[in-house]
């Protein structure tokens, strides 16, 4: 019985149809973190922001495949990282060939898929399991005043890009067949401070933003006072963006798109 088993799973091996597709591009998307990241910066009302922590979820990189894209594989799990002392790290290997748009998730921290990335640990896992996908811990001071703010983020999914901030046109990567390629990603987590319009530029007057008094700077009174600035999202030919277009982004290139997907699926695409 033994070896007629083992005579059938080599059969089967060896039935297997074989993959007559041209050998995929391999593509490392890494993620970095933008300087203010660790060092701060200032608003126009005369803030110094500082982040303490700036937690992030990054997996589920992929390409979508179409008529221009052929997809190979995407990633199913994710990294758990902290950008304020994270330099260029993995977020995922990927294959693909052709005229390629990337897209990537931020999924909320699953511990069955979830590795803990540089800066991370079981208590920062634990924080954010099945509830979050980034938190950001930080402070804003002013002559005498000193004011902790926090921030949360849920699932979101971003891509395709574009080629910079006010280019119609969408950025894509040419993958040949064989080749192996880069693409680096900015996480800049001051631009979900900032205007949507200038990612660098924050006019947030957080003790005013503090309005019940308490000097310390809760996610509601954060995103009321993101939301009274009336730059939180713009449209440019037809496309969305918004605070998170500009939070995760290529290092290179423009705004991402969000990817309005209904609910979260273990497979992106």
């Amino acid at each position: 019985m033994r070896t007629l088993t083992l005579l059938a799973v080599m059969c089967l091996m060896g039935c297997l149809p074989e993959d007559l597709r041209d050998p995929p591009a391999e593509v490392l998307v890494t993620v970095e973190p933008s300087l203010a990241t660790s060092e701060g910066f200032l608003t126009t009302e005369g803030w110094f922001v500082r982040f303490d922590q700036v937690a992030l979820n990054i997996g589920r990189v992929g390409f979508p495949d179409d008529d221009d894209c052929r997809y190979y594989s995407f990633t199913q799990y994710s990294w758990l990282m902290d950008l304020t002392v994270a330099e260029r790290e993995k977020a995922g290997l990927v294959y693909a060939l052709g005229d390629c748009g990337l897209q990537f998730d931020a999924p909320v921290v699953d511990p069955d898929v979830t590795r803990l990335g540089v800066g991370a640990d079981d208590a920062l896992l634990d924080l954010m399991s099945l509830e979050l996908s980034g938190v950001l811990f930080g402070y804003a001071a002013k002559g005498d005043s000193f004011i902790p703010f926090e921030f949360a983020l849920g699932y979101f999914s971003l891509g395709p890009c574009l080629d910079e901030f006010g280019a119609p046109s969408l950025a894509d990567f040419h993958l040949e067949s064989g080749g192996r390629y880069e693409i680096p990603l900015l996480a800049s987590p001051e631009a979900l401070l900032s205007s949507v319009s200038a990612p660098g530029v924050s006019s947030l007057d957080f003790g005013a933003a503090d309005t019940d008094g308490d000097a310390y700077l809760r996610q509601d009174e954060l995103v009321a006072a993101l939301v009274s600035l009336d730059d939180y999202e713009a449209t440019i030919d037809g496309k969305r963006i918004i605070l998170l277009s500009n939070f995760l982004r290529p290092r290179d290139g423009g705004p991402c798109l969000p990817n309005e997907r209904p609910q979260q699926g273990f497979n992106p695409f």
